[in-house]
Formats: structure tokens, sequence, C-alpha cells
């Protein structure tokens, strides 16, 4: 007989179960990704120069924010909404205060910006693709700050739909797995069924035997001559192999039709394989993408805030020195508006190998936003970070920049600090933040220490 349960239980409930886990926990990962695109903007607009209102509105949607887990993520687009009305009302004070038309044209291209940087971290569904496509191409050019709420509107509208696609494909493979499953318990139950029956004929059979056996005792025991001896004997015995071959046709019968279900369980369990695969190939795709920077190929803010996660706990533990840089190109807007934004792609994708070569194979580079760069490095001192990242510096500053033939000077500013007892990622960044806001507020292009 077949061993259903030895066979398959075990080993598939253990691999749906992975299965489950696995996509249970990449559905947490990408609310937790939008999370952090709603946490890294409210940062930004807390280095603008807000009134107390605005300020108080700011704390609030903070707050909000820090409270929101990833199983209430449908209420990040109000946040959002909230966001872009405090950074609108910024944009408006700006416009009110009579400053000139280029200020206001940089704050709106500012907001743009930012938006941009959102929606990058957005993977659109397919019907949704080429309007995701046409909004970029929007934002990327001069818009005017009454469309900002429409624009809003339709980036609140690809943050569900993302998180729709996510849920409705996790929906459907749970789906799928369910019909999968009902097969597999329905060969389980006629297993048991089967048994039931092999059983009760195998008892029956026995009591019949049994009862044959003592009837032969009986007629040796009574019989008075061997020709009627043998007369009883031969029908008793015909009984016992009646009895046997009854018992032997149900138990083919019953092996024949297991057998048939057991191949059918086999195809549908190659199903199962083969989809488990593709899920799997499409998380790992789905992690490498959600980690990744697609222009310059670095690991994004998600992995950086993974990473310094690990690497604060590392700390913590070891007490091994720590330093963060936070590095900004200088002046990069500029680079934008003289030669477009092909041309600061290129910028921003050298800049990336630079970095890369003049670090350490245990740094971590990582493209933190726009032309913000952030580096990780284990075991080692801010001193020696400070000189290492000047002669980076330095080898920007030398670097043969061009497009279309056209030179393009760039330079870039580097704040640098060391992680101390009781840092989290948050605290030691904003202290390598600070310093690189003292580097730009030095004339830029240099190295502060914080």
């Amino acid at each position: 007989m077949i061993n259903s349960e030895e066979t398959f239980s075990d080993q598939l409930m253990n691999s749906i179960q992975q299965d489950i886990h696995v996509l249970e926990l990449e559905r947490q990962e990408n609310s937790q990704d939008f999370l952090n695109i709603g946490a890294n903007w409210q940062r930004s607009l807390n280095k603008l120069d807000l009134d107390i209102d605005q300020k108080q509105k700011l704390q609030d949607v903070a707050g909000g924010l820090k409270d929101l887990s990833t199983s209430h993520i449908y209420q990040l687009p109000a946040k959002f909404q909230q966001l872009l009305d405090i950074q609108l009302k910024v944009a408006g004070t700006t416009v009110s205060d009579g400053v000139s038309n280029q200020t206001q044209s940089f704050a709106i291209k500012s907001i743009a910006d930012e938006i941009i940087l959102l929606l990058r971290q957005i993977t659109p569904s397919k019907k949704s693709s080429a309007s995701y496509q046409d909004l970029i191409a929007q934002l990327e050019l001069d818009i005017d700050i009454n469309k900002l709420p429409e624009v809003i509107v339709k980036l609140a509208k690809f943050v569900e739909s993302a998180l729709a696609v996510k849920n409705e494909g996790f929906s459907a493979y749970l789906h799928e797995l369910n019909k999968q499953l009902s097969g597999v318990q329905d060969f389980i139950s006629k297993t048991q069924h089967v048994d039931d029956e092999g059983a009760k004929e195998r008892n029956q059979a026995d009591a019949q035997v049994r009862d044959s056996v003592s009837n032969i005792r009986a007629s040796v025991t009574k019989a008075t001559d061997l020709n009627s001896l043998q007369s009883l004997l031969s029908l008793q015995l015909n009984q016992i192999v009646g009895a046997m071959d009854s018992m032997k046709n149900g138990e083919l019968k019953r092996e024949s039709h297991l057998q048939s279900s057991y191949n059918t369980l086999k195809q549908r369990v190659s199903v199962m394989e083969k989809e488990a695969e593709k899920v799997h190939f499409y998380i790992a795709e789905e992690r490498k993408q959600a980690r990744q920077d697609a222009l310059t190929g670095l690991p994004n803010r998600t992995a950086y805030n993974e990473i310094m996660a690990h690497q604060i706990e590392s700390f913590k533990r070891y007490q091994q020195p720590l330093s963060l840089v936070v590095c900004d190109l200088d002046h990069f807007k500029t680079v934008n508006d003289s030669y477009g934004h092909l041309a600061g792609d290129k910028v921003l994708s050298l800049v990336a190998k630079i970095l890369l070569k003049g670090t350490r194979s245990s740094d971590f580079v990582t493209r933190y936003g726009g032309e913000e760069f952030a580096i990780i490095l284990p075991s080692t001192k801010v001193a020696n970070v400070a000189k290492a990242m000047d002669k980076i510096r330095l080898l920007i500053c030398k670097s043969p920049f061009n497009y279309k033939s056209a030179p393009i000077s760039i330079s870039m500013s580097f704040g640098v600090c060391e992680a101390q007892p009781g840092d989290s990622i948050e605290s030691l960044f904003s202290r390598a933040d600070a310093a690189l806001y003292k580097a730009k507020e030095a004339g830029r292009n240099r190295v502060e220490i914080g």
C-alpha cells in the first residue's frame, strides 16, 4: 500500500508553509518601503523654513507615519496628501512674499524632483505603466503649481495600485495553492477510506477463515468415515480459498484505485513545485529590484536601512568602530538644467563608480536618493574615513565628465561621523547629514566631520 502521509504530508506542508511565509514577508517589506518613502519625505520637509503651524502639522504627520503599521498601509495616501499640502503652502508662501519667478520655479522644481524620487521607488502595474511614465515625463518638465494637487492624486493612485498588485498576486497564489491542497486532502481522505475498507475486509476474511477452521476441527471430531471427512474438508477449504481470493481481489482493486489517485496527485505536486519555483524567482527578483537603484546599480535607500540596522546591532554587540558618510553632488540642479536629465544620469552613474572604486569591498556604497549617496564603513575610525573621502573628493574633481563633447564641472561635499553608544539609524544619519550641511555652508567641495 502507498503511505500517502509519509510521502507527502511533512515535506509538502513544510514547503507550502515556507512559500506562504516568504510571500507574507515580501508583502510586509513592500509596505514598509512605502512607509520609508513617507518618512524620508517628512524628513526633507523638516529641513525647510516652516512657520509654527506648519511645523506642528508636520510633527503630527511624522507621528502618524511612525504609528502606521504595515497592516494599515492603505492610510498612507492620506499622509502623502498632508505632506504635499505642507510643501505647497511653503511654495505658496514664497510666491506671496513677492520672491522672484526664478525662486518660485526652483521651489516647484524641488517638489517635482521629490515626487519623481518617490515614483521611482514604486513598481507600477502593467495597466498603469504608460500613465506612470507620462507622469514622470510631465514632472521632469516645468509644471504649474496649480497642477500639483492633480499630480499627488495620481501618485496616491500609483501607491494604491502597486500595493493592490502585490496583494492580488499573493491572493491568487494562495487561491491556487488552496485548490491544489484540496486535491491532496482528497487523496489522503480516499487513502484513509480505502485503508478502512481494506481493514474491514481483512477482518471479515479472518473471521471467515477462523469459522472454516473451526468447522474443520468439528468435522474431524465427528467424522465416521474417510469419504465424508474428505468431502467436508474440501468444502471448508474451498470456503477459505474463496475468502482469501475475495480479499486479494479487493486489495488489488483498491491498490489500482490508489495508484491512479497517486499518479494524479504526483502531477498536482509537480505543478505546485513549478509554481513554487516561479514564486521564488519572482520574490528574488522583486527583492533585488526593491533594494537596487536602477540607474547606478547601487543598493538603494531601502537596502541602506537594512544594512545599517545590521551594522548598528553589530556595533552594539562587538563595540567595533562604525563610520557613516553622507555625500551630495554640488550644484547638481545646474547640471540638469544646463545639460538635461540624461547628462545628469550619466554624471550620477560615473560618480557611483568612483565611490565604489575609492572604497573597500567591505564598505557599503548606497544611493540614498537624488544626488545624495550614503557610505557605510564598518570597523573604521572617523579620521581614516575623512582622509579616504578627501581622496575621493579630489578624484571626482579631476575626473573628465563630458556630455556630447561638452565638459561638465563636478564637485562633491561629504559629511562624516562615527557611531556612538546609544546611536540609532536616525541619529547616526542625522549627525552625518548635519556635517554635510556644514560642508555645504562652508563653500562646498569639502569634507566635514560631525
